[in-house]
């Protein structure tokens, strides 16, 4: 088994999460949700994907068994993240060359070309599109002509079995309310 892509974006804040990385094994298993981390002494390390148990602890959902291939995924993600870091990319994807034979435990970084990577500048700039596109000034709202209410034999089928589920909805809601 090894790993034949490695996705990771880049978060830029004062947190330990500094971002979020997925790898695909063998081309048919995908391993989405690993967090890359700060530590207190600097440097970066992955956590694989978990929940939160009601006594508060974590437990990790997909996790290698083996230290080695824990060892050499942690290091390939943390050299992914960096990558990122170092070309002012948010999120890029890295491909494993064709040739490469190597096991999951004896592959590198250095096996892995640059696929697709979205730079720091684009991102930007969608985020700016998307804040202006939401921060137009509203339009005047436009009063709507009130809609009268069929009676039941001029309804549809479709719209009378709405009606039932609307009712019935709120008759369960209510409950709720109280």
């Amino acid at each position: 088994m090894k790993i034949t892509c490695i996705r990771a974006r880049v978060f830029y804040t004062d947190n330990r999460l500094a971002g979020y990385a997925a790898v695909l094994l063998d081309g048919v298993i995908a391993i989405s949700g690993i967090k890359i981390l700060k530590s207190n002494d600097g440097g970066y390390f992955m956590g694989m994907p978990s929940f939160k148990r009601k006594n508060g602890s974590f437990e990790e959902i997909a996790y290698p068994i083996v230290s080695e291939v824990r060892c050499n995924l942690e290091n390939m993600v943390v050299a992914a993240y960096l990558n990122c870091i170092e070309n002012n990319y948010y999120y890029a994807e890295f491909v494993v060359n064709e040739d490469c034979e190597k096991s999951l435990v004896e592959q590198s970084f250095g096996d892995f070309t640059l696929g697709k990577f979205v730079d720091d500048a684009e991102a930007k700039s969608k985020f700016d599109n998307q804040l202006s596109i939401n921060t137009v000034e509203e339009e005047p709202v436009v009063e709507e002509e009130p809609v009268e209410e069929k009676s039941v034999e001029e309804k549809s089928n479709n719209e009378v079995k709405a009606d039932e589920k609307y009712n019935l909805f709120e008759k369960v809601f209510s409950r709720f309310k109280k």
